[in-house]
């Protein structure tokens, strides 16, 4: 079985409002350096542990994100290190 993929960032330049829930895949996008280039945009996430590039998830989340200009908040966090986040700028 083969999977077609798209390079998410084609969307997200115009996109203002993003809920991104993809159990453990937000790690790539989170990690990607054109992350930075984003403006005027809202983002609700799941963070998950898979793939996490260093525990605890929720901290590598909120500075990846915060590297990137993003102001963050209004998280929550569950006993198996994964959770929601709000990121905006």
């Amino acid at each position: 079985m083969s999977v077609t993929t798209i390079d998410i960032f084609d969307y997200l330049f115009e996109a203002s409002f993003v809920k991104m829930d993809i159990e453990g895949g937000e790690w790539a996008i989170l990690t990607d350096p054109r992350l930075k280039n984003l403006r005027d945009i809202v983002i609700v996430m799941e963070y998950h542990r898979v793939n996490a590039p260093y525990l605890p998830a929720r901290e590598a989340a909120t500075e990846l994100l915060t590297a990137a200009g993003f102001s963050t908040g209004y998280g929550s966090s569950n006993y198996w290190g994964h959770g929601t986040l709000w990121a905006w700028k």
